[in-house]
């Protein structure tokens, strides 16, 4: 409906910095749950004349499992719910996540290409299986990645290999020693003292 406006609910797994973004330039709103030890942070303080190296660019902690950190909230509300119980609701301003933009588009790539090589592999029908679950349905990408080191082994790596780790393995056997080159040292001269004339 036109005019309306728009909230998005959301779980822990959408509290980050891109998301939240990602709806401010689409002009819809966001109530997202977050997790019990996520950390949000206050704005920066302002920079004085006598502070020296890079300005800070993330203030205070704001943690929900510390209330230390929580101080004062810029707005409340109190009533009761349908069950006659009390409900306060604190609303804290200008938190920001420590995150950028980049580094989540970074870590979202990579969990996508797990979750593409659990899929590729699902349907080998290797899988290591609780007791309590069942063997007639087809193996979860939770259970064939508790199988994916055996699975990586069996494909291989165009990665080198290690270098070998410990006791160096000697000279080996049949190889011509050729002793060091040996140059001549050079000294520097000694320096000449200076004379110093007296004055008559």
């Amino acid at each position: 409906m036109a005019g309306r406006r728009v909230i998005l609910l959301a779980d822990r797994w959408y509290a980050s910095a891109r998301f939240v973004q990602a709806c401010r330039e689409v002009g819809v709103g966001a109530l997202i749950r977050l997790k019990c030890n996520r950390k949000l942070y206050r704005a920066a303080p302002p920079r004085t004349p006598k502070q020296r190296g890079a300005p800070c660019t993330h203030g205070p902690l704001f943690q929900g499992t510390r209330p230390e950190t929580y101080g004062p909230a810029d707005a409340e509300w109190e009533g009761v719910d349908e069950y006659g119980k009390r409900v306060v609701v604190s609303c804290w301003t200008g938190l920001h996540f420590r995150e950028t933009p980049e580094q989540l588009e970074l870590w979202s790539w990579i969990v996508a290409c797990a979750c593409n090589q659990l899929l590729l592999c699902q349907h080998l029908g290797q899988a290591i299986l609780r007791p309590w679950e069942s063997k007639a349905r087809a193996a979860t990408p939770r259970q064939v990645r508790r199988v994916m080191p055996s699975i990586l082994v069996q494909v291989g790596t165009p990665a080198r290999r290690p270098k070998p780790r410990g006791k160096s393995p000697g000279w080996p056997k049949g190889r011509v020693r050729t002793p060091a080159p040996c140059f001549a040292v050079v000294l520097k001269p000694k320096p000449v003292p200076k004379t110093h004339r007296k004055r008559a």
